[in-house]
């Protein structure tokens, strides 16, 4: 658990030292890391969010068990920068590599914040599809 900080508290509408449960991720595909991504999620809200997560794997059936049947994408936004230590030892990357970061905001169905993402994700081994099926 942390305490929400003032930029924290203003994404998820809480407090400013507000218990938050912090889930670190690090996603790898074919025995290679390719990103990683700090999950931020409200103590009170979600009290057994990472136990959830531990046992099924996935933040939507974590959320589930936590009551939440469903929810939303509000925003994400996407910039570069160059990878940070922990990166490096992470994702197993040279020092003076990108990372296009993500920053995202979910929302229940009414509209309420339920979790702040961030996700680092290595540039040359990632390529990003945005497209509009309809």
């Amino acid at each position: 658990i942390v305490a929400a900080d003032v930029e924290q508290a203003k994404l998820l509408s809480c407090a400013t030292g507000s218990p938050l449960h912090r889930l670190e991720h690090l996603a790898v595909a074919d025995g290679v890391p390719i990103s990683r991504s700090v999950s931020l999620f409200s103590a009170i809200r979600f009290p057994g969010i990472i136990t959830a997560y531990a046992d099924t794997r996935s933040i939507t059936k974590a959320l589930q068990r936590e009551g939440l049947e469903d929810y939303r994408r509000k925003e994400t936004r996407l910039t570069a920068e160059r990878v940070s230590t922990r990166d490096t030892e992470l994702l197993n990357c040279a020092p003076d590599s990108v990372v296009l970061v993500s920053k995202a905001i979910d929302t229940d169905v009414a509209g309420c914040p339920i979790q702040s993402i961030v996700t680092r994700f290595l540039a040359d081994r990632m390529e990003l599809v945005f497209s509009n099926s309809e």
